[in-house]
Protein backbone atom coordinates (compact mmCIF):
# COMPACT_ATOMS: atom_id res chain seq x y z
CA UNK A 1 0.00 0.00 0.00
CA UNK A 2 1.47 3.42 -1.53
CA UNK A 3 2.30 5.42 1.88
CA UNK A 4 0.34 3.04 4.17
CA UNK A 5 -2.64 5.27 3.43
CA UNK A 6 -5.99 4.52 2.52
CA UNK A 7 -8.49 6.75 1.37
CA UNK A 8 -12.23 6.42 1.42
CA UNK A 9 -13.76 8.06 -1.20
CA UNK A 10 -16.54 8.11 -3.98
CA UNK A 11 -15.92 7.35 -7.82
CA UNK A 12 -15.58 11.12 -8.66
CA UNK A 13 -13.36 12.25 -5.78
CA UNK A 14 -10.13 12.81 -6.38
CA UNK A 15 -7.81 12.35 -3.11
CA UNK A 16 -6.08 8.85 -3.50
CA UNK A 17 -4.99 10.26 -6.99
CA UNK A 18 -3.60 13.20 -5.73
CA UNK A 19 -1.52 11.79 -2.87
CA UNK A 20 -0.65 8.30 -5.21
CA UNK A 21 -2.46 6.11 -2.48
CA UNK A 22 -4.66 3.47 -2.37
CA UNK A 23 -8.92 3.82 -1.79
CA UNK A 24 -11.64 1.90 -1.29
CA UNK A 25 -14.62 3.04 -3.43
CA UNK A 26 -18.12 4.26 -1.76
CA UNK A 27 -20.69 3.33 -3.74
CA UNK A 28 -23.89 5.59 -1.76
CA UNK A 29 -24.22 2.79 0.75
CA UNK A 30 -26.45 4.19 3.39
CA UNK A 31 -28.30 1.22 5.03
CA UNK A 32 -26.41 0.13 8.15
CA UNK A 33 -26.25 -3.55 6.91
CA UNK A 34 -24.63 -2.61 3.77
CA UNK A 35 -22.37 -0.40 5.00
CA UNK A 36 -21.26 -2.94 7.55
CA UNK A 37 -21.06 -5.64 4.61
CA UNK A 38 -18.90 -3.11 2.71
CA UNK A 39 -16.40 -2.83 5.19
CA UNK A 40 -16.28 -6.00 5.90
CA UNK A 41 -15.28 -7.36 2.13
CA UNK A 42 -12.59 -4.79 2.46
CA UNK A 43 -11.48 -5.74 5.66
CA UNK A 44 -7.86 -7.20 4.29
CA UNK A 45 -7.29 -3.90 2.68
CA UNK A 46 -8.09 -1.69 5.85
CA UNK A 47 -5.77 -3.97 7.77
CA UNK A 48 -2.76 -2.92 5.47
CA UNK A 49 -3.11 0.95 6.41
CA UNK A 50 -1.53 3.36 9.02
CA UNK A 51 -3.90 6.06 8.12
CA UNK A 52 -7.40 6.26 6.88
CA UNK A 53 -8.65 9.65 5.29
CA UNK A 54 -12.32 9.96 4.85
CA UNK A 55 -14.16 12.76 3.53
CA UNK A 56 -16.56 14.23 5.77
CA UNK A 57 -19.48 14.65 2.97
CA UNK A 58 -18.95 11.37 1.13
CA UNK A 59 -20.99 10.28 -1.43
CA UNK A 60 -23.19 12.71 -4.00
CA UNK A 61 -24.32 16.04 -2.96
CA UNK A 62 -24.36 14.18 0.49
CA UNK A 63 -26.15 16.35 3.69
CA UNK A 64 -25.71 13.86 6.33
CA UNK A 65 -21.97 13.90 7.07
CA UNK A 66 -21.80 10.37 5.64
CA UNK A 67 -17.90 10.01 5.98
CA UNK A 68 -18.64 10.75 9.76
CA UNK A 69 -21.08 7.84 10.03
CA UNK A 70 -18.72 5.22 7.82
CA UNK A 71 -15.98 6.44 10.58
CA UNK A 72 -18.37 5.48 13.08
CA UNK A 73 -19.05 1.98 11.85
CA UNK A 74 -15.36 1.55 11.41
CA UNK A 75 -14.65 2.53 15.51
CA UNK A 76 -17.64 0.30 16.65
CA UNK A 77 -17.18 -2.79 13.76
CA UNK A 78 -15.94 -5.30 16.28
CA UNK A 79 -15.23 -7.96 13.36
CA UNK A 80 -12.87 -5.29 12.10
CA UNK A 81 -10.15 -6.10 15.14
CA UNK A 82 -7.16 -3.97 15.14
CA UNK A 83 -8.18 -1.84 11.96
CA UNK A 84 -11.21 0.16 14.78
CA UNK A 85 -8.01 1.34 16.24
CA UNK A 86 -6.36 3.32 13.04
CA UNK A 87 -5.71 7.12 12.97
CA UNK A 88 -8.56 8.41 10.81
CA UNK A 89 -8.31 11.62 9.26
CA UNK A 90 -11.64 13.40 7.88
CA UNK A 91 -11.55 15.98 5.66
CA UNK A 92 -13.81 18.94 5.19
CA UNK A 93 -13.57 22.76 5.35
CA UNK A 94 -16.59 23.47 8.08
CA UNK A 95 -15.51 23.23 11.68
CA UNK A 96 -16.34 20.89 14.52
CA UNK A 97 -18.77 22.87 16.01
CA UNK A 98 -20.45 23.80 12.93
CA UNK A 99 -20.74 20.06 12.26
CA UNK A 100 -22.54 19.69 15.33
CA UNK A 101 -24.74 22.20 16.00
CA UNK A 102 -26.06 21.44 12.48
CA UNK A 103 -26.80 18.00 13.42
CA UNK A 104 -28.16 19.16 16.72
CA UNK A 105 -30.26 21.85 14.86
CA UNK A 106 -31.61 19.17 12.46
CA UNK A 107 -32.56 16.78 14.82
CA UNK A 108 -29.89 14.71 13.12
CA UNK A 109 -27.26 11.39 14.36
CA UNK A 110 -24.72 13.79 16.18
CA UNK A 111 -21.67 11.70 14.20
CA UNK A 112 -19.75 15.18 14.61
CA UNK A 113 -19.01 13.73 18.37
CA UNK A 114 -16.78 11.52 17.04
CA UNK A 115 -14.46 14.55 15.91
CA UNK A 116 -13.60 15.66 19.70
CA UNK A 117 -12.11 11.95 20.38
CA UNK A 118 -8.98 10.50 19.95
CA UNK A 119 -7.33 9.22 17.47
CA UNK A 120 -9.85 11.05 15.54
CA UNK A 121 -8.84 14.85 13.21
CA UNK A 122 -10.72 17.13 11.49
CA UNK A 123 -8.56 18.65 8.32
CA UNK A 124 -8.76 21.01 5.55
CA UNK A 125 -7.44 19.77 1.93
CA UNK A 126 -4.96 22.24 2.44
CA UNK A 127 -3.51 20.77 5.88
CA UNK A 128 -3.64 17.62 4.18
CA UNK A 129 0.15 17.29 3.37
CA UNK A 130 1.12 17.84 6.90
CA UNK A 131 -0.87 15.15 8.50
CA UNK A 132 0.03 12.84 5.64
CA UNK A 133 3.88 13.04 6.88
CA UNK A 134 3.09 13.05 10.72
CA UNK A 135 3.36 9.99 12.31
CA UNK A 136 0.02 9.29 13.99
CA UNK A 137 -0.08 5.86 16.52
CA UNK A 138 -3.42 3.87 16.47
CA UNK A 139 -5.75 4.51 19.99
CA UNK A 140 -5.30 1.73 22.00
CA UNK A 141 -8.36 -0.81 22.54
CA UNK A 142 -8.50 1.03 26.14
CA UNK A 143 -8.63 4.54 25.22
CA UNK A 144 -11.26 3.27 22.65
CA UNK A 145 -13.68 1.38 24.99
CA UNK A 146 -13.32 3.80 28.27
CA UNK A 147 -12.83 7.50 26.13
CA UNK A 148 -14.06 6.99 22.89
CA UNK A 149 -17.31 5.00 22.86
CA UNK A 150 -18.70 6.97 26.22
CA UNK A 151 -18.23 10.17 24.41
CA UNK A 152 -20.38 9.03 21.73
CA UNK A 153 -23.96 9.49 21.79
CA UNK A 154 -26.00 7.02 19.38
CA UNK A 155 -29.90 7.02 18.98
CA UNK A 156 -31.99 3.80 18.10
CA UNK A 157 -33.37 5.59 15.19
CA UNK A 158 -33.65 2.92 12.69
CA UNK A 159 -34.22 -0.69 14.64
CA UNK A 160 -38.10 -1.57 15.95
CA UNK A 161 -37.40 -2.10 19.31
CA UNK A 162 -38.56 -5.10 19.78
CA UNK A 163 -36.45 -6.69 17.56
CA UNK A 164 -33.22 -5.36 18.63
CA UNK A 165 -33.92 -6.16 22.37
CA UNK A 166 -34.34 -9.74 21.35
CA UNK A 167 -31.76 -9.49 19.25
CA UNK A 168 -29.66 -8.46 21.64
CA UNK A 169 -30.72 -10.84 24.59
CA UNK A 170 -30.31 -13.95 22.65
CA UNK A 171 -26.53 -13.01 21.96
CA UNK A 172 -26.09 -11.75 25.38
CA UNK A 173 -27.58 -15.37 26.99
CA UNK A 174 -25.47 -16.97 24.10
CA UNK A 175 -22.03 -15.72 25.67
CA UNK A 176 -22.95 -16.88 29.31
CA UNK A 177 -23.63 -20.31 27.78
CA UNK A 178 -20.61 -20.18 26.05
CA UNK A 179 -22.39 -20.65 22.96
CA UNK A 180 -21.74 -18.38 19.22
CA UNK A 181 -24.23 -18.22 17.49
CA UNK A 182 -24.53 -19.48 13.89
CA UNK A 183 -27.12 -16.03 13.20
CA UNK A 184 -24.83 -12.80 12.45
CA UNK A 185 -25.16 -9.51 14.90
CA UNK A 186 -27.32 -6.95 14.12
CA UNK A 187 -25.11 -4.56 11.74
CA UNK A 188 -26.97 -1.46 13.16
CA UNK A 189 -24.69 1.15 14.56
CA UNK A 190 -26.66 1.68 17.62
CA UNK A 191 -26.36 -2.26 18.10
CA UNK A 192 -22.89 -1.99 17.59
CA UNK A 193 -22.46 1.08 19.87
CA UNK A 194 -24.49 -0.51 22.62
CA UNK A 195 -21.98 -3.71 21.92
CA UNK A 196 -19.37 -1.79 22.64
CA UNK A 197 -19.80 -1.18 26.29
CA UNK A 198 -19.99 -4.91 27.16
CA UNK A 199 -16.77 -5.66 25.18
CA UNK A 200 -15.00 -6.53 28.19
CA UNK A 201 -18.18 -7.46 30.78
CA UNK A 202 -19.30 -11.03 29.45
CA UNK A 203 -17.36 -13.97 30.27
CA UNK A 204 -18.61 -17.48 29.38
CA UNK A 205 -19.71 -19.47 32.26
CA UNK A 206 -17.10 -21.35 33.26
CA UNK A 207 -18.90 -24.24 34.62
CA UNK A 208 -18.54 -27.20 32.42
CA UNK A 209 -20.45 -29.50 34.21
CA UNK A 210 -22.56 -32.21 31.81
CA UNK A 211 -26.33 -31.89 32.21
CA UNK A 212 -27.70 -34.22 35.36
CA UNK A 213 -31.58 -34.46 34.29
CA UNK A 214 -31.33 -38.47 33.66
CA UNK A 215 -34.27 -38.35 31.03
CA UNK A 216 -35.28 -37.46 28.03
CA UNK A 217 -36.39 -33.67 27.12
CA UNK A 218 -38.85 -32.43 25.35
CA UNK A 219 -39.66 -28.32 25.55
CA UNK A 220 -41.50 -25.93 23.85
CA UNK A 221 -40.42 -22.45 22.67
CA UNK A 222 -43.22 -20.16 21.93
CA UNK A 223 -41.91 -16.65 20.80
CA UNK A 224 -42.46 -14.99 17.44
CA UNK A 225 -38.30 -14.40 17.73
CA UNK A 226 -37.30 -17.96 17.89
CA UNK A 227 -35.00 -17.79 14.89
CA UNK A 228 -33.22 -14.72 16.15
CA UNK A 229 -31.19 -17.49 17.95
CA UNK A 230 -33.22 -18.21 20.85
CA UNK A 231 -33.96 -21.61 20.06
CA UNK A 232 -30.78 -22.17 18.98
CA UNK A 233 -29.38 -21.26 22.00
CA UNK A 234 -31.93 -23.18 24.49
CA UNK A 235 -31.11 -25.53 22.22
CA UNK A 236 -27.18 -25.68 23.45
CA UNK A 237 -28.49 -25.22 26.95
CA UNK A 238 -30.30 -27.64 27.24
CA UNK A 239 -28.04 -30.50 25.48
CA UNK A 240 -24.87 -29.04 27.33
CA UNK A 241 -26.15 -27.96 30.55
CA UNK A 242 -29.28 -29.50 31.92
CA UNK A 243 -30.17 -33.37 30.30
CA UNK A 244 -27.18 -35.94 30.22
CA UNK A 245 -25.62 -36.31 26.90
CA UNK A 246 -26.66 -40.09 26.54
CA UNK A 247 -30.59 -38.89 26.40
CA UNK A 248 -32.38 -37.23 24.43
CA UNK A 249 -33.40 -33.11 23.87
CA UNK A 250 -35.74 -31.49 21.26
CA UNK A 251 -37.07 -28.37 21.06
CA UNK A 252 -39.89 -27.31 19.31
CA UNK A 253 -41.25 -23.63 18.37
CA UNK A 254 -44.60 -22.30 18.05
CA UNK A 255 -43.75 -17.85 16.79
CA UNK A 256 -47.62 -16.84 16.21
CA UNK A 257 -49.78 -15.90 19.08
CA UNK A 258 -53.04 -17.60 17.68
CA UNK A 259 -51.42 -20.92 16.84
CA UNK A 260 -50.35 -20.72 21.04
CA UNK A 261 -53.92 -19.91 21.57
CA UNK A 262 -55.39 -23.05 19.96
CA UNK A 263 -52.23 -25.39 20.25
CA UNK A 264 -53.67 -28.97 21.55
CA UNK A 265 -50.77 -30.72 22.61
CA UNK A 266 -49.12 -29.00 25.87
CA UNK A 267 -49.15 -31.84 27.94
CA UNK A 268 -46.56 -33.56 25.82
CA UNK A 269 -43.95 -31.13 27.11
CA UNK A 270 -41.66 -31.16 29.89
CA UNK A 271 -40.75 -27.46 29.78
CA UNK A 272 -42.38 -24.44 28.01
CA UNK A 273 -40.46 -21.48 27.59
CA UNK A 274 -43.18 -18.46 26.70
CA UNK A 275 -42.52 -15.18 25.35
CA UNK A 276 -43.93 -12.32 27.65
CA UNK A 277 -45.27 -10.20 24.30
CA UNK A 278 -45.60 -12.54 20.94
CA UNK A 279 -46.82 -9.30 18.97
CA UNK A 280 -44.66 -6.68 17.67
CA UNK A 281 -47.23 -3.63 18.61
CA UNK A 282 -46.89 -4.58 22.23
CA UNK A 283 -43.59 -3.07 22.72
CA UNK A 284 -44.54 0.51 21.55
CA UNK A 285 -42.73 2.65 24.51
CA UNK A 286 -45.91 4.97 24.62
CA UNK A 287 -48.04 2.08 25.21
CA UNK A 288 -48.97 0.79 28.69
CA UNK A 289 -50.18 -2.63 29.43
CA UNK A 290 -51.82 -4.40 32.03
CA UNK A 291 -49.56 -7.70 32.60
CA UNK A 292 -53.06 -9.47 32.25
CA UNK A 293 -53.01 -8.03 29.02
CA UNK A 294 -49.88 -9.50 27.25
CA UNK A 295 -50.19 -12.13 24.66
CA UNK A 296 -48.14 -14.15 26.81
CA UNK A 297 -50.15 -14.15 29.95
CA UNK A 298 -53.15 -15.02 27.88
CA UNK A 299 -51.28 -17.77 26.55
CA UNK A 300 -50.00 -18.85 29.94
CA UNK A 301 -53.29 -19.27 31.68
CA UNK A 302 -54.75 -21.20 28.79
CA UNK A 303 -51.50 -24.04 29.61
CA UNK A 304 -52.21 -23.57 33.34
CA UNK A 305 -56.39 -24.84 32.18
CA UNK A 306 -55.37 -27.49 30.64
CA UNK A 307 -53.33 -28.77 33.12
CA UNK A 308 -51.34 -26.96 36.28
CA UNK A 309 -48.28 -29.28 36.08
CA UNK A 310 -47.21 -28.26 32.94
CA UNK A 311 -43.89 -26.03 33.70
CA UNK A 312 -43.78 -22.42 32.35
CA UNK A 313 -40.43 -20.13 32.29
CA UNK A 314 -42.05 -16.59 31.05
CA UNK A 315 -39.01 -14.40 29.05
CA UNK A 316 -39.66 -10.73 29.74
CA UNK A 317 -37.88 -7.93 29.00
CA UNK A 318 -39.10 -6.26 32.28
CA UNK A 319 -37.67 -6.68 35.55
CA UNK A 320 -40.35 -4.85 37.24
CA UNK A 321 -40.87 -6.94 41.02
CA UNK A 322 -43.93 -6.56 40.76
CA UNK A 323 -44.78 -7.71 36.84
CA UNK A 324 -43.09 -10.99 37.97
CA UNK A 325 -45.21 -11.25 40.96
CA UNK A 326 -48.43 -11.29 39.08
CA UNK A 327 -46.88 -13.64 36.63
CA UNK A 328 -45.78 -16.41 39.49
CA UNK A 329 -49.05 -15.77 41.11
CA UNK A 330 -50.83 -16.66 37.79
CA UNK A 331 -48.86 -19.94 37.89
CA UNK A 332 -45.59 -19.32 36.13
CA UNK A 333 -43.13 -21.58 37.24
CA UNK A 334 -40.49 -19.16 36.55
CA UNK A 335 -39.00 -16.50 34.17
CA UNK A 336 -35.95 -15.10 32.64
CA UNK A 337 -34.85 -11.56 31.75
CA UNK A 338 -34.31 -11.09 28.37
CA UNK A 339 -31.51 -8.24 28.54
CA UNK A 340 -32.16 -5.47 26.13
CA UNK A 341 -29.68 -2.57 25.14
CA UNK A 342 -32.09 0.03 26.26
CA UNK A 343 -30.46 -0.95 29.56
CA UNK A 344 -27.42 -2.28 29.87
CA UNK A 345 -27.27 -4.23 33.27
CA UNK A 346 -24.21 -4.97 35.30
CA UNK A 347 -22.32 -8.63 34.77
CA UNK A 348 -22.69 -9.57 38.34
CA UNK A 349 -27.24 -9.17 37.56
CA UNK A 350 -26.35 -10.81 33.88
CA UNK A 351 -24.29 -13.68 35.60
CA UNK A 352 -26.80 -14.34 38.15
CA UNK A 353 -29.98 -13.96 35.71
CA UNK A 354 -28.49 -16.92 33.96
CA UNK A 355 -27.24 -19.14 36.72
CA UNK A 356 -30.51 -18.43 38.10
CA UNK A 357 -31.96 -19.34 34.49
CA UNK A 358 -29.96 -22.85 34.61
CA UNK A 359 -31.71 -23.90 38.38
CA UNK A 360 -35.30 -22.81 37.24
CA UNK A 361 -34.94 -24.97 33.96
CA UNK A 362 -33.24 -28.10 36.57
CA UNK A 363 -36.17 -27.32 38.61
CA UNK A 364 -39.02 -27.30 36.13
CA UNK A 365 -37.62 -30.54 34.65
CA UNK A 366 -37.39 -32.25 37.94
CA UNK A 367 -41.12 -31.07 38.53
CA UNK A 368 -41.89 -32.94 35.26
CA UNK A 369 -44.25 -35.78 37.46
CA UNK A 370 -47.20 -32.66 38.60
CA UNK A 371 -48.36 -33.19 34.99
CA UNK A 372 -49.24 -36.77 35.71
CA UNK A 373 -50.34 -35.37 39.55
CA UNK A 374 -52.76 -33.27 38.15
CA UNK A 375 -53.96 -35.38 35.06
CA UNK A 376 -55.02 -38.18 38.12
CA UNK A 377 -56.22 -35.67 40.39
CA UNK A 378 -58.85 -34.07 37.68
CA UNK A 379 -59.68 -37.50 36.42
CA UNK A 380 -60.97 -38.07 40.28
CA UNK A 381 -62.56 -35.07 40.98
CA UNK A 382 -64.70 -35.41 37.78
CA UNK A 383 -65.75 -38.96 38.94
CA UNK A 384 -67.03 -37.86 42.65
CA UNK A 385 -68.93 -34.72 40.74
CA UNK A 386 -70.38 -36.83 38.62
CA UNK A 387 -71.36 -39.48 41.42
CA UNK A 388 -72.78 -36.58 43.31
CA UNK A 389 -74.48 -35.40 40.70
CA UNK A 390 -76.55 -38.74 40.19
CA UNK A 391 -76.75 -39.81 44.16
CA UNK A 392 -74.34 -42.64 44.04
CA UNK A 393 -72.05 -40.86 46.68
CA UNK A 394 -72.85 -39.00 49.99
CA UNK A 395 -72.28 -35.32 48.67
CA UNK A 396 -70.49 -33.89 51.70
CA UNK A 397 -67.88 -37.10 51.40
CA UNK A 398 -67.44 -36.42 48.27
CA UNK A 399 -66.82 -32.79 48.75
CA UNK A 400 -64.08 -34.06 51.16
CA UNK A 401 -62.46 -36.07 49.21
CA UNK A 402 -61.82 -33.09 46.64
CA UNK A 403 -60.87 -30.97 49.20
CA UNK A 404 -57.59 -33.06 50.45
CA UNK A 405 -57.02 -33.48 47.15
CA UNK A 406 -56.85 -29.73 45.92
CA UNK A 407 -54.96 -29.06 49.07
CA UNK A 408 -52.65 -31.72 49.06
CA UNK A 409 -51.59 -30.78 45.64
CA UNK A 410 -50.92 -27.16 46.00
CA UNK A 411 -48.75 -28.40 49.03
CA UNK A 412 -46.83 -31.24 46.71
CA UNK A 413 -46.92 -28.16 43.72
CA UNK A 414 -44.96 -25.69 46.09
CA UNK A 415 -42.59 -28.78 47.64
CA UNK A 416 -39.27 -27.89 48.32
CA UNK A 417 -37.85 -29.92 51.26
CA UNK A 418 -38.25 -33.61 52.29
CA UNK A 419 -40.87 -32.50 54.72
CA UNK A 420 -42.80 -30.54 52.54
CA UNK A 421 -43.00 -34.04 50.17
CA UNK A 422 -44.37 -35.62 53.20
CA UNK A 423 -47.01 -33.01 54.25
CA UNK A 424 -48.49 -33.18 51.18
CA UNK A 425 -48.47 -36.87 51.44
CA UNK A 426 -50.04 -36.87 54.75
CA UNK A 427 -52.72 -34.40 53.79
CA UNK A 428 -53.42 -36.66 49.87
CA UNK A 429 -53.66 -39.64 52.80
CA UNK A 430 -56.79 -38.21 54.53
CA UNK A 431 -58.81 -39.69 51.39
CA UNK A 432 -58.06 -43.19 52.20
CA UNK A 433 -59.45 -42.58 55.99
CA UNK A 434 -62.37 -40.96 54.42
CA UNK A 435 -63.02 -43.80 52.05
CA UNK A 436 -62.70 -46.33 54.94
CA UNK A 437 -64.83 -44.92 57.17
CA UNK A 438 -67.42 -44.12 54.74
CA UNK A 439 -67.78 -47.89 53.57
CA UNK A 440 -66.61 -49.44 56.59
CA UNK A 441 -69.08 -50.07 59.72
CA UNK A 442 -68.64 -52.08 63.11
CA UNK A 443 -72.19 -54.57 63.33
CA UNK A 444 -70.13 -55.45 67.31
CA UNK A 445 -66.76 -55.67 68.59
CA UNK A 446 -65.57 -58.90 66.66
CA UNK A 447 -67.46 -57.92 62.96
CA UNK A 448 -66.91 -55.46 60.87
CA UNK A 449 -68.82 -54.91 57.27
CA UNK A 450 -68.53 -53.44 54.20
CA UNK A 451 -71.55 -51.53 54.03
CA UNK A 452 -73.89 -53.29 51.97
CA UNK A 453 -71.07 -55.59 50.75
CA UNK A 454 -70.48 -58.39 53.89
CA UNK A 455 -68.57 -58.86 56.43
CA UNK A 456 -64.84 -57.62 55.75
CA UNK A 457 -62.36 -60.36 55.39
CA UNK A 458 -58.63 -60.17 56.67
CA UNK A 459 -55.67 -59.23 54.64
CA UNK A 460 -52.20 -59.52 55.61
CA UNK A 461 -48.84 -58.52 54.16
CA UNK A 462 -46.14 -61.12 53.91
CA UNK A 463 -42.65 -59.23 54.17
CA UNK A 464 -40.80 -62.65 53.09
CA UNK A 465 -41.65 -62.34 49.19
CA UNK A 466 -43.21 -59.31 48.94
CA UNK A 467 -47.24 -59.94 49.06
CA UNK A 468 -50.59 -59.68 50.28
CA UNK A 469 -53.48 -62.38 50.34
CA UNK A 470 -56.49 -63.06 52.59
CA UNK A 471 -55.93 -64.90 55.48
CA UNK A 472 -58.58 -66.91 57.79
CA UNK A 473 -59.47 -67.11 60.01
CA UNK A 474 -60.13 -63.46 60.68
CA UNK A 475 -57.64 -62.41 63.73
CA UNK A 476 -57.94 -58.46 63.62
CA UNK A 477 -55.91 -57.10 66.56
CA UNK A 478 -57.45 -56.23 69.30
CA UNK A 479 -60.86 -56.79 67.20
CA UNK A 480 -59.91 -53.81 65.29
CA UNK A 481 -58.84 -53.66 61.49
CA UNK A 482 -56.21 -51.42 60.89
CA UNK A 483 -56.25 -48.32 57.75
CA UNK A 484 -54.94 -51.23 55.11
CA UNK A 485 -57.24 -53.92 56.39
CA UNK A 486 -60.36 -51.72 55.46
CA UNK A 487 -58.97 -49.80 52.35
CA UNK A 488 -57.62 -53.92 51.44
CA UNK A 489 -61.30 -55.27 51.89
CA UNK A 490 -63.05 -52.70 50.25
CA UNK A 491 -60.43 -52.65 46.93
CA UNK A 492 -60.55 -56.36 46.95
CA UNK A 493 -63.55 -57.65 47.94
CA UNK A 494 -66.40 -54.75 46.46
CA UNK A 495 -64.31 -53.25 43.80
CA UNK A 496 -61.85 -56.60 42.60
CA UNK A 497 -58.43 -55.03 42.97
CA UNK A 498 -55.40 -57.47 41.75
CA UNK A 499 -53.08 -58.72 45.04
CA UNK A 500 -50.78 -56.46 42.89
CA UNK A 501 -53.21 -53.42 43.39
CA UNK A 502 -53.59 -54.07 46.88
CA UNK A 503 -49.67 -54.37 47.72
CA UNK A 504 -49.68 -50.79 46.52
CA UNK A 505 -52.21 -50.38 48.87
CA UNK A 506 -50.27 -51.52 51.79
CA UNK A 507 -46.78 -49.49 50.76
CA UNK A 508 -49.25 -46.54 50.20
CA UNK A 509 -50.37 -46.83 54.41
CA UNK A 510 -46.58 -48.12 55.97
CA UNK A 511 -45.06 -45.10 53.83
CA UNK A 512 -47.79 -42.71 55.81
CA UNK A 513 -47.31 -44.75 59.15
CA UNK A 514 -43.84 -45.41 59.39
CA UNK A 515 -43.12 -41.32 58.72
CA UNK A 516 -45.05 -40.73 62.38
CA UNK A 517 -44.02 -43.77 64.16
CA UNK A 518 -40.60 -44.23 62.71
CA UNK A 519 -39.55 -47.85 62.84
CA UNK A 520 -35.96 -48.40 64.66
CA UNK A 521 -35.92 -52.14 65.53
CA UNK A 522 -34.50 -52.77 62.14
CA UNK A 523 -36.77 -55.27 61.04
CA UNK A 524 -38.13 -53.37 57.92
CA UNK A 525 -36.65 -55.60 54.66
CA UNK A 526 -34.61 -53.31 52.12
CA UNK A 527 -38.36 -53.06 49.46
CA UNK A 528 -40.12 -52.15 52.74
CA UNK A 529 -37.27 -49.60 53.33
CA UNK A 530 -37.22 -48.04 49.77
CA UNK A 531 -40.83 -48.01 49.61
CA UNK A 532 -41.20 -45.98 52.53
CA UNK A 533 -38.32 -43.34 51.70
CA UNK A 534 -40.74 -42.45 48.51
CA UNK A 535 -42.93 -40.26 51.19
CA UNK A 536 -40.03 -37.85 50.65
CA UNK A 537 -40.33 -37.51 46.49
CA UNK A 538 -43.07 -36.87 44.03
CA UNK A 539 -42.79 -40.85 43.45
CA UNK A 540 -44.11 -41.86 47.06
CA UNK A 541 -47.59 -38.95 45.83
CA UNK A 542 -47.51 -40.34 42.83
CA UNK A 543 -48.23 -44.03 44.17
CA UNK A 544 -50.88 -42.78 46.21
CA UNK A 545 -52.91 -40.75 44.08
CA UNK A 546 -52.79 -43.56 41.00
CA UNK A 547 -54.04 -45.94 44.45
CA UNK A 548 -56.79 -43.14 44.61
CA UNK A 549 -57.57 -43.33 40.91
CA UNK A 550 -57.60 -46.69 40.77
CA UNK A 551 -60.05 -46.66 43.19
CA UNK A 552 -62.46 -44.51 42.15
CA UNK A 553 -62.72 -45.32 39.04
CA UNK A 554 -63.81 -48.66 40.00
CA UNK A 555 -66.38 -47.22 41.63
CA UNK A 556 -67.69 -45.39 39.00
CA UNK A 557 -68.02 -48.73 37.24
CA UNK A 558 -69.70 -50.33 40.27
CA UNK A 559 -72.09 -47.80 40.53
CA UNK A 560 -73.35 -46.94 37.38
Amino acid sequence: MKNNILVIENALSSISAQLKCDKIEYNNQSRDEDIHRWLISNKTILSAAQKIIIPVRLGTEDAEYMGLYVGLHIRLTKELEDVRLLPILFITDDSKEEILTNQINNHKEKSALLLFTKGSYLLSAFSLDEYISRPLLNIEETTLLEQVVPSLNIENTKDPGHQLANDWGAFRLAKFAGYTLKLEKPASLYFKYKDSFTNNEIVPNANNTIGLFNESCKALLIDDNATSGWSETLKHILRSKIVNPGKSVSLDVITLFDDALKYADYINYDVVFLDLRLLKEEDKSNQINSIDDFTGTKVLKVIKEINPGIQIIIFTASNKVWNIEKLLELGANGYYIKESPEYILSTRFSKDNYDEFIKTIQTCLLRKPLKEIYTLSQNIKSIITTLVKNKKIDKSFGKSVQQYIELSNKIIDAARTENDYAMGYLVLFKCIELINDNYITEDSPTNWRITSDGPLKQFRYNKGNNTVASVTPISFTNNLPSTFEKIAGITSQVLGFTNVDVLDLYHNVQRRNKFIHPDESGTLTPIQLAENKMIFTYEGYTKLIKSLDLIFSKLEMKLR
